[in-house]
């Protein structure tokens, strides 16, 4: 993909207006399911399943926004452990290819990795009929953007030459890069993790990640011109899902040593305690409008 995508009209600029668009129209999320307290524990067990089938990232994002989906709108009903199961398989249907989609039995045995005993279901559903159930619950409609989908968009431009002074030699350079792509991972994970970002489009959830990693990385500005014109987005309208993804890094840091999170931790806990440090901007007013805004 060009590093400038958005000025051609081109493709990928199609693809891009075709997301913004189709978010504009994502389920509106009430929070009213009575199973919220184990969505924890289903995102954990979906990220561990996903990794161990080597699924793609948008495989795993889409997957949670159906289960998300099915919560918020269907009445209790089967078993949550196996409707986790069934939005792996929509999900993996609709992003993966070819062999790379996993059966169903394949699925089944690793419903032990959902640690969360519940009631038994009011009625037994096979796997059709659960995928059927949730499949109505979308009518029929299956993608949902995600913040995942954008990151093909947003991650070229995460880093760019002009962040880095003429001394900085080529490999330091690409260490950097590297770093700054490994920290959009970590946080578009933790924005899994957090149902109440739900409130929040998929976009802007991913372009507050590109700015989490680059804070983290210490690069500055850390909102730049073409971030603001790729992602059309404003350091003000990304600030408050900026603060509230760094606030749960804080308190990951205090307890592991390792950060991002590793593979045998696909996602990093929730924090739930807050910061003063981060109710304040991360780059001062007085800076918001100069810095965001040069290259």
């Amino acid at each position: 993909m060009s590093s400038q995508w958005w000025s051609q009209n081109g493709v990928c600029y199609d693809i891009f207006c075709h997301l913004r668009s189709k978010e504009m129209h994502v389920h509106s999320f009430l929070f009213r399911s009575t199973q919220l307290p184990l969505r924890r524990y289903l995102v954990d067990g979906i990220a561990v399943i996903c990794q161990l089938k080597d699924l793609s990232e948008n495989t795993l994002h889409l997957a949670v926004m159906l289960l998300d989906v099915f919560m918020d709108r269907a009445p209790t009903g089967p078993s949550l452990k196996h409707v986790a199961l069934c939005c792996i398989g929509l999900s993996a249907k609709y992003e993966e290819g070819g062999s790379g989609i996993p059966l169903y039995p394949e699925l089944h045995k690793y419903l032990p990795i959902f640690m969360f005993s519940e009631p038994p279901p009011s009625s037994y559903l096979t796997p059709l009929k659960i995928e059927i159930l949730i499949l109505s619950q979308l009518r029929w409609d299956v993608f949902i953007p995600t913040a995942a989908h954008f990151l093909d968009f947003f991650r070229p431009v995460s880093v760019c030459a002009n962040d880095f002074s003429s001394d900085v030699i080529p490999s330091e350079a690409e260490a950097a890069k590297q770093c700054v792509h490994k920290y959009i991972k970590y946080f578009t994970d933790v924005s899994l993790q957090d149902y109440t970002l739900k409130v929040h489009r998929p976009s802007l959830i991913c372009a507050a990640c590109i700015a989490c990693a680059r804070v983290c990385v210490e690069l500055s500005p850390h909102w730049t011109l073409t971030l603001q014109t790729a992602t059309q987005y404003s350091w003000q309208e990304i600030e408050g899902v900026v603060c509230s993804l760094l606030r749960v890094y804080e308190h990951d840091k205090a307890r592991t040593p390792c950060h991002p999170s590793t593979p045998t931790n696909p996602l990093p806990a929730l924090n739930t305690t807050t910061s003063s440090y981060f109710t304040k901007s991360i780059i001062p007013k007085s800076r918001v409008n100069s810095e965001c805004m040069v290259e």
